[in-house]
């Protein structure tokens, strides 16, 4: 979004307050907005931050104890957010240690949430049952990790870099596609698209080589699903419903969609706030990827045969030896060996190792934490718009605290804190559309108290929405000074240096010219130019009036000037609308605007130079506008708008 404005009211004087004053005035007041724009530069530390203080006492895990502290915790939380509905689920030992329902599933029905019965969606964390799909094929040995992956499908994936994308980087989301957000939700289930002809249609574009960066993929996940679906010939519903379900005894759960009666009616609604109406039902067309409906107490199941190492009650649904090879780690990015393993986030968390998934969809929020060594594992699924992760943070501090007392902050957090300060843009990013990946930045500060600060999207802020703060705690990894997630900083093999998070997070520090800040400042420039240049156009009439003036063009110039002010409402309506438009939009954009108009702006400019009826800043004004019409037209490509 690029572009200027244009000054084309009469060429004859006008008193000082004229339109070309007006125009200026407002020019200036947008440089002052985008001044106000964050800078970026680091604070100069003065003091060390105390470290966080934590409880280590022992609390034992008995479902007497845990009820009381949940019931205690939760529903405070649950009025603090807004959040109408929630299920938690506590397994130990091979057991349900705890199923507690919590609020409405449905508010204007008075209906409550029933552990048993209410089904949640838990987005994202759907993909476990895929992964577990392909490890199940993988074991009879109709599926390889190891292989390409054009081997099991219909239409071919690109070797972009000259090398195959396999099953084992699907499941461990470092195939190398760049993040797709066309047709991953919707409302109308009419909508809904056959798997095999979405997947080719919404072929996304590789970024990195295979195998090298980790960048979390909803279409890798649903490519999985549908080559599980080639393989076995059934469909993905079916395969999920005859080999994971059904064993499982997992009779409230479904990838179908929409879901099927008499499940249907279980399924909760969703809301923003408790004060508002309930929401439309999201559907997602990719389904292994997160097309799930569940019961707290079927994903309780679920959990116990992964702790099982593939089995519950006397039934597998995996061989030990495949459990114990999906759940071990597979791309460690540290010491501790936070990262992958095929299929779940592997952690390490208060001296103990933990798997986990988390989800997102629509207003739901799930979580699912797994700790093999202990037996234990925790669900929890919110029907409201915001995080109730923090739950089982809380309990697992209770009843697995940290072995010792916290780290001091190092001596190092002002130097290193200052040489990690910059902004680093998220390895899941949309990269072919140069204005979605403005919002795919994660800035980092360093603070005035020996810690830093980030900001960005969710994950990034504190729950109140302020920047999240980070003391250093041993070289280069900071922890969070008001709990125990830690990020940490490191060169990858070019050198340049990445920011790890949540144990697999993988975002690339970049030059400031090419940053989020200054990309938008690129944007909004031009975009307040174009509005500019059509605000010009009737308050010029309306000064021409009050002074009597009158244009006095000849008709090619008339012509000329109702063709700049076509070309700039185009182009303005394009800054707005193009994220969100239809191809129809695209097309006139790239066709009338990208090409067309740009030409007609030259000749424009060429005809106002020629003109005798114009003055000088006129004049000036048309052919600045060929350069921004210009480069309007490159962003339309190189953003692949």
């Amino acid at each position: 979004m690029i572009g200027t404005f244009r000054r084309s009211y009469s060429h004859v004087s006008v008193p000082a307050f004229g339109v070309i004053e007006i125009v200026a005035f407002g020019w200036l007041a947008l440089g002052a907005v985008v001044h106000r724009l964050p800078s970026g530069v680091p604070g100069k530390a003065t003091e060390s931050a105390p470290p966080t203080v934590t409880t280590n006492a022992v609390h034992n895990l008995t479902a007497d104890d845990l009820g009381a502290f949940l019931d205690g915790r939760v529903p405070s939380i649950m009025q603090r957010d807004d959040i109408a509905g929630a299920v938690v689920v506590v397994v130990k030992d091979g057991k349900v240690l705890l199923a507690r329902g919590y609020g409405y599933a449905d508010i204007a029905a008075k209906k409550r949430v029933s552990p048993e019965e209410t089904l949640f969606r838990p987005a994202s964390i759907s993909k476990l049952f895929t992964w577990t799909a392909v490890m199940q094929l993988v074991e009879q040995g109709r599926l390889d990790l190891d292989r390409d992956v054009n081997t099991y499908l219909d239409f071919e994936i690109p070797h972009r870099f000259g090398k195959a994308v396999t099953l084992r980087h699907l499941m461990t989301h470092r195939a190398g596609f760049e993040e797709s957000l066309e047709d991953l939700f919707v409302a109308d289930v009419k909508k809904l698209t056959p798997l095999g002809p979405l997947l080719a249609a919404h072929l996304p574009r590789q970024i990195f080589v295979p195998g090298t960066t980790t960048a979390y993929s909803n279409y890798g996940a649903g490519l999985a699903g549908y080559i599980v679906q080639r393989v076995s010939e059934r469909p993905f519903e079916d395969y999920i419903d005859e080999f994971i379900f059904q064993p499982l005894r997992m009779t409230h759960s479904t990838f179908r969609q929409p879901v099927p009666e008499p499940m249907g009616s279980l399924l909760s609604r969703t809301y923003f706030a408790t004060s508002q109406p309930a929401l439309e039902t999201q559907w997602m067309p990719m389904a292994p990827a997160g097309g799930l409906s569940t019961t707290g107490a079927d994903m309780a199941r679920f959990m116990l045969a992964h702790l099982g190492e593939g089995e519950l009650d006397g039934v597998r649904i995996l061989k030990p030896e495949t459990a114990r090879l999906m759940h071990a780690g597979q791309v460690d990015y540290d010491a501790a060996g936070n990262g992958f393993t095929l299929g779940f986030i592997d952690e390490s968390r208060n001296g103990h190792r933990m798997i986990s998934h988390n989800g997102r969809i629509s207003t739901f929020r799930s979580d699912l934490n797994l700790m093999p060594d202990a037996g234990f594992g925790f669900f929890i699924s919110c029907n409201g718009p915001v995080n109730c992760g923090p739950v089982w943070q809380h309990v697992f501090d209770r009843y697995f605290p940290p072995p010792g007392p916290e780290p001091p902050t190092l001596a190092s957090a002002e130097q290193d804190g200052n040489a990690v300060a910059g902004r680093y843009l998220t390895s899941r990013r949309i990269e072919t559309n140069g204005i979605n990946s403005l919002f795919q930045e994660i800035e980092v500060t360093a603070g005035a108290d020996h810690t830093i600060t980030t900001d960005g999207g969710e994950g990034w802020k504190t729950w109140s929405g302020a920047p999240r703060r980070w003391r250093e705690v041993a070289p280069f990894v900071f922890q969070d000074v008001n709990g125990p997630d830690r990020i940490l900083f490191q060169r990858d093999p070019n050198g340049r240096l990445r920011l790890v998070g949540a144990g697999w997070f993988v975002a690339e520090r970049v030059d400031s010219m090419w940053s989020n800040q200054t990309m938008f400042v690129i944007y909004l420039v031009p975009f307040g130019a174009f509005f500019l240049t059509l605000l010009a156009w009737p308050v010029g009439a309306l000064v021409r009036r009050h002074y009597g003036r009158k244009l006095r063009l000849s008709r090619q110039e008339r012509w000329q000037r109702w063709i700049v002010r076509i070309v700039c409402a185009c182009y303005l309506a394009g800054n707005i609308f193009l994220i969100s438009a239809e191809g129809w939009f695209r097309v006139m954009m790239i066709v009338v605007v990208g090409l067309l108009g740009t030409v007609f702006v030259g000749w424009a400019a060429v005809g106002a130079w020629r003109s005798r009826e114009y003055g000088f800043l006129t004049k000036l004004w048309y052919v600045a506008l060929v350069p921004i019409c210009l480069a309007q037209a490159w962003d339309v490509f190189h953003g692949h708008l």
